[in-house]
Parts: structure tokens; sequence; C-alpha cells
């Protein structure tokens, strides 16, 4: 979480945790079947090697993105919540 947005504020930081939870914890039973693709596909090692890894990358892509996004959209730059009415 060491997002430029999420270190605005201490408001902005715990958002950004609070938000993030369930995507990680997502993102690690991903990443844990992932860990497992080489294993399962081992007559397809490289095949398995490469879905693996694209699927870490993307994963982490996605989960800053989205954070990232969310935090812009409820603070300003000085790290302030923004009040939508």
């Amino acid at each position: 979480m060491q997002l430029k947005s999420a270190r605005r504020s201490e408001d902005a930081w715990i958002e950004a945790v609070r938000f993030a939870a369930s995507p990680i914890l997502l993102a690690g039973l991903l990443l844990t079947v992932a860990r497992w693709l080489p294993a399962i596909f081992a007559g397809l090692r490289h095949l398995s090697m490469s879905s693996a890894s694209t699927l870490i990358v993307t994963t982490f892509l996605v989960l800053t993105t989205m954070v990232n996004k969310h935090i812009n959209n409820l603070f300003d730059q000085e790290g302030k919540r923004k009040h939508i009415f």
C-alpha cells in the first residue's frame, strides 16, 4: 500500500488498507493456485510457468489500480476526504 495516493494522510492510509483487505485475500488465493500450476501441468512446464507469472503480474497491477482509483475518488490532493453529496 505504498501508493502516493494512500500516503496523503492517515485517513487515506486507513481507507486504502480497509479497501484492499478483501482483494488482497482474493489475490493470495489466486497466487496460491498459480503456485500449483506448474505441478498440475508438469508436461507443459513452459506454458504453466508463463501462466503463473502472468497471473502474478496481472493480480498486482489490478490490485494497485483498484486501490489507487478508490483512494483518488475519496480524497483530494492534500489527503482530505472529498464531500460527495
